[in-house]
């Protein structure tokens, strides 16, 4: 089964080494939490309950596009109306990719994917929620214009063709926006996914890397 292991001080050769034994394949070792993804039996699960150095272990769980609250929610209009437009920052899109949207048009900067794909939003939940965050009202006359329409976009596909990921590939796509922070001014990420709770916020991997972005990059 796929887990993400936390520990309590960052993962080195040793601990890789000892998945290995156990049977389990990694496929993230993060940066931005001391956790590792990976593959192994029950068996192998059993004997990293062993290792001291583990704090947590939970399931790599699905999840989905999610998307609650709308522009006019947020008091948007009021931040625009008092001149500001998110000119020249960026916004890390974490979903299903951007396609090339006339209210979009020329401010993705950066595209990157973490699942299969073959257009550039095979879903269609990344580019509606990337015209929230920064559209423009290009193809509305301005009608329907996103909460910061100045900034740039900076494209990390972890939704799939079906709208779905993993908690593991959502937590590459934030150890790669913290690295990108600096290069493209990064100051907002954006995560419009969701799932069930099935542990506290402490223990929580994806709520821990998330923490971390906060801590680490200071948005």
């Amino acid at each position: 089964m796929n887990v993400i292991v936390q520990y309590n001080s960052t993962p080195g050769l040793v601990q890789q080494l000892e998945l290995v034994a156990l049977g389990g394949t990694i496929a993230h070792q993060y940066s931005a939490i001391p956790a590792v993804s990976v593959t192994l039996l029950g068996a192998g699960i059993l004997g990293l309950l062993r290792d001291p150095l583990v704090s947590f272990i939970s399931l790599d769980r699905q999840v989905a596009g999610t998307l609650d609250l709308t522009t006019a929610a947020s008091g948007a209009n009021y931040a625009f109306q008092a001149g500001y437009s998110g000119a020249g920052v960026g916004i890390a899109i974490l979903d299903s990719g951007i396609y090339n949207h006339p209210d979009v048009a020329g401010r993705v900067v950066y595209r990157q994917s973490f699942v299969a794909s073959t257009n550039l939003d095979d879903y269609g939940h990344g580019t509606h929620v990337a015209g929230i965050a920064a559209g423009d009202g290009a193809a509305s006359g301005g009608v329907y214009r996103g909460v910061a329409p100045g900034a740039h976009l900076i494209d990390l596909r972890i939704l799939d063709a079906n709208g779905m990921s993993s908690d593991s590939v959502a937590i590459a796509a934030i150890d790669r926006a913290i690295a990108l922070k600096n290069q493209y001014n990064i100051r907002v990420i954006n995560l419009s996914i969701g799932r069930p709770i099935f542990e506290s916020c402490t223990l929580d991997p994806l709520c821990a890397a998330v923490t971390a972005a906060w801590k680490k990059a200071s948005w």
